[in-house]
C-alpha cells in the first residue's frame, strides 16, 4: 500500500517538472526525507529540508536515526525554525548545508 502512495507521488513530481520550471523540493516530513530524499537528488532535483524542532532528542530507533543521517547527505540545504533546532541537527550529525 505504501508503494502506490510514493508510486503516485514521483508520478506527479515527474509530470509537474516536465510541464514547468522548479529550482528544488522542499521537504518536512522525516518519512519524505529519509525515503524520497535520495530519490529526488538522482532524478536531478535541489533538495532544500526544513526541521521544525528537535528530532534527535526523543528517544527512537537507532535505525531510524542512521538513516535520517544517511539521507541527509542528499540534502543540499537544511533550514532550521529556531537555534534550538539547529543545535539539535547539528548534535545529530546532520550538517545545515
Amino acid at each position: 500500500m505504501l508503494y502506490h502512495f510514493f508510486y503516485f507521488y514521483l508520478k506527479t513530481i515527474l509530470i509537474l517538472k516536465k510541464q514547468s520550471h522548479f529550482d528544488f523540493i522542499l521537504i518536512q516530513s522525516a518519512t519524505e526525507k529519509i525515503f524520497l530524499s535520495p530519490i529526488f537528488k538522482i532524478l536531478g532535483f535541489k533538495v532544500v529540508w526544513i526541521e521544525h524542532g528537535p528530532f534527535f532528542s526523543f528517544p527512537s530507533a537507532k535505525e531510524i536515526f542512521f538513516l535520517y543521517k544517511l539521507a541527509s547527505l542528499f540534502s543540499d540545504k537544511v533550514i532550521t525554525v529556531s537555534l534550538n533546532t539547529l543545535y539539535d541537527a547539528l548534535s545529530g550529525g546532520i550538517s545545515s548545508g
